[in-house]
């Protein structure tokens, strides 16, 4: 019987391990796709701000230039904060369904308990006594 519990931990393990390594390969490539994009996405711009140099001289170019940059970054901004906006909204509807599934889970198997208790009372104090008394018996031998 443990033998096949201990194959089915060692097939877990090596999923596990398999994972964890494709998960350093695939992150390190990303960054580094990430980073290549990006200085690929500055050179664009550098090219981008020297013509509009060219075009409309250096003070409107770079003007231009650096205006077209904050409303990017004005867009990325926006775009965080209806993301944020929407993982509030999600996670309290979801803590609104798990506290209501809570609730009626324990009203339900309070229900039950209830009819029940009066007659688990002398059981639960034979097991309690049995269980301080094994616990009181193991210390002392271990004190002696």
């Amino acid at each position: 019987m443990f033998t096949g519990i201990r194959g089915l931990f060692r097939l877990a393990g090596a999923d596990i391990a398999r994972m964890k390594a494709r998960l350093m390969v695939s992150g390190s490539l990303f960054g580094l796709a990430g980073f290549t994009f990006l200085i690929a996405i500055l050179l664009a711009a550098g090219a981008g701000i020297v013509a509009l140099v060219e075009n409309f001289g250096i003070y409107a170019g770079l003007l231009i230039g650096s205006g077209l940059f904050v409303i990017a970054g004005l867009f990325a901004l926006v775009v965080n904060w209806v993301l944020a906006r929407r993982h509030r909204r999600r996670k309290k509807r979801s803590s609104a369904a798990r506290a209501a599934l809570i609730a009626n889970a324990a009203a339900v198997g309070a229900t039950p308990l209830r009819k029940v208790s009066p007659a688990l009372v002398p059981i639960l104090g034979i097991a309690a006594f049995v269980l301080t008394n094994i616990a009181l018996s193991g210390s002392d031998e271990e004190d002696g």
